[in-house]
């Protein structure tokens, strides 16, 4: 109860405000997990979590473990985080990774990247999981007040739900459903659709990599788009698609 109590304590004397949102979860990431404190208007007095210390959160998709960072703030520091099914550290052991922090390029790329890619994790889509410190400690920061909806702050199996720690998760997806797409803001957008040659996008600020999905959400084209380039889909058969950007955002369209 004492233990309990403590950490309560100093997460609350620890604690920062935010001003938007920040992202747990991405698909197949190319940026090195890079993880920011851009999003914050200030920031905390330095945390160093202790073994059982870490952070639940809820895959956004099926696919395998990749990555996960967390913010460092100081540099030459070693730990070893594990893997757990479920909210906490009681549920099964599914791998861990072992990470030195590094000297910061910048004020916002501070990092302490956790490398799962050779662990063969596979994340379920909507599962929870939580990732905690094994051994070893770095210095860190926390939220007062919950920025992942479906993620908490935890000591072993005690949940903090006010609190979470800044972290990314990068998932390397396998087959991606209809369900995992997220239809694009009205500013991008596709044409003609439907199609029969070729697509084009509008909308773009700069080149782009996009992907392409049928309705099975199988991976069937990707490349590089500039704004308004002819995408050559002669060879696609004749169905729904959808058309996912690396930034995130999802189209869908008819091939005829």
């Amino acid at each position: 109860m004492k233990k309990t109590t403590y950490l309560l304590s100093f997460l609350l004397l620890t604690i920062f405000s935010i001003s938007n949102s920040y992202s747990q979860c991405s698909f197949d990431s190319n940026d090195g997990g890079t993880v920011t404190d851009a999003n914050f208007t200030s920031l905390s007095s330095a945390f160093s979590p202790t073994t059982g210390i870490g952070n639940s959160w809820t895959a956004c998709g099926n696919g395998t473990l990749d990555k996960i960072s967390v913010l460092a703030i100081t540099e030459g520091q070693t730990a070893t985080i594990g893997v757990y099914s479920g909210a906490g550290n009681g549920g099964a052991l599914l791998g861990s990774a072992t990470a030195t922090t590094t000297a910061a390029t910048s004020t916002t790329e501070r990092n302490l990247v956790f490398d799962f890619s050779a662990s063969n994790i596979s994340l379920t889509n909507n599962s929870t999981y939580t990732w905690a410190i094994i051994s070893g400690t770095f210095a860190t920061r926390v939220t007062n007040s919950s920025i992942y909806p479906a993620g908490s702050a935890y000591s072993n199996t005690t949940e903090f739900t006010t609190n979470d720690f800044m972290f990314k998760v990068d998932i390397t997806s396998s087959t991606l459903g209809v369900d995992n797409f997220t239809l694009t803001e009205p500013t991008v957008k596709l044409f003609p659709n439907p199609c029969i040659d070729y697509i084009q996008i509008s909308g773009l600020i700069k080149s782009e990599v996009y992907t392409i999905y049928n309705n099975l959400g199988a991976e069937v084209y990707n490349g590089n788009a500039t704004d308004n380039e002819k995408i050559n889909i002669k060879s696609l058969t004749s169905g729904l698609y959808f058309l996912k950007l690396k930034n995130g955002k999802s189209i869908k369209f008819i091939k005829e």
